[in-house]
């Protein structure tokens, strides 16, 4: 009886989980790369390769390694550029 109803518990955890993090608002794009930079979606654990133009959501996390550029665009015309000789590798947004 308890097991049914942590399954159902967790079942429903897990649904609500996924239906909010796929409605996460899109706070940036990328406007220009040179190099490899990985992104990790919202409620992913693996990294995968950024494009020129990607949406960047809320909660997302980018990944590059030494002599990457990357340009990203927000909302109101502000530019940040990072260019990773900084000491920090990983940016949240």
């Amino acid at each position: 009886m308890n097991n049914k109803i942590f399954s159902r518990m967790l079942c429903l955890f897990i649904c609500f989980s996924l239906a909010f993090s796929a409605n996460a608002k899109v706070v940036a794009a990328i406007s220009t790369m040179k190099g490899l930079v990985m992104v990790k979606p919202v409620g992913s654990r693996k990294y995968i390769p950024a494009y020129k133009g990607q949406m960047l959501k809320s909660g997302e996390w980018l990944k590059t390694k030494d002599g990457v550029f990357v340009a990203i665009v927000f909302p109101g015309w502000l530019k940040y550029k990072n260019s990773t000789t900084d000491r920090s590798k990983n940016k949240q947004l």
